[in-house]
């Protein structure tokens, strides 16, 4: 059986997908060899989540105290950056079950829907009120690893 590759596109919400708790319908994992990471299958919605990280990037600089080239970030500013933006983007629209970004389920199962449904009510992404999304950002708190256990051996 022979078939053909998907074209993919990098994902800018990568992180908040392999961190947990998010997903995208348009999002494909790949892994090579031990490192796992997360493409996007269409051109024009990894397009519209670039702009959307851009712009969640630029409102975000002061209140997460970032500062160089979004490549030089550290990753867990980075994880609170796409997962409290994505989740104050869900509190936004109305979608958070008790109305706070930060607690109750901490999931956006769709990236792409909640990208479409927020251009579709604020007609586009430069229209969103980014300071409210700045705060589901700093009211994102990662996730603790858990202690890894005592080596048995003498």
């Amino acid at each position: 059986m022979n078939q053909t590759p998907v074209e993919t596109y990098a994902c800018p919400f990568k992180r908040a997908i392999l961190h947990g708790g998010f997903g995208c319908e348009k999002s494909v994992r790949r892994v090579a060899a031990v490192q796992s990471s997360i493409a996007c299958c269409s051109k024009d919605a990894q397009a519209r989540c670039k702009a959307l990280f851009e712009l969640m990037l630029g409102s975000a600089r002061f209140a997460l105290r970032i500062d160089g080239p979004a490549d030089a970030v550290p990753n867990g500013k980075l994880i609170r950056l796409q997962a409290g933006g994505l989740l104050g983007m869900r509190h936004l629209l109305g979608d958070a079950a008790d109305g706070s970004p930060d607690r109750g389920a901490d999931v956006v199962e769709d990236i792409h829907g909640l990208v479409a449904r927020a251009c579709g009510r604020f007609n586009s992404l430069n229209d969103l009120p980014f300071d409210r999304v700045v705060r589901g950002m700093t009211a994102y708190r990662l996730k603790r690893r858990r202690p890894r256990p005592a080596d048995p051996r003498p």
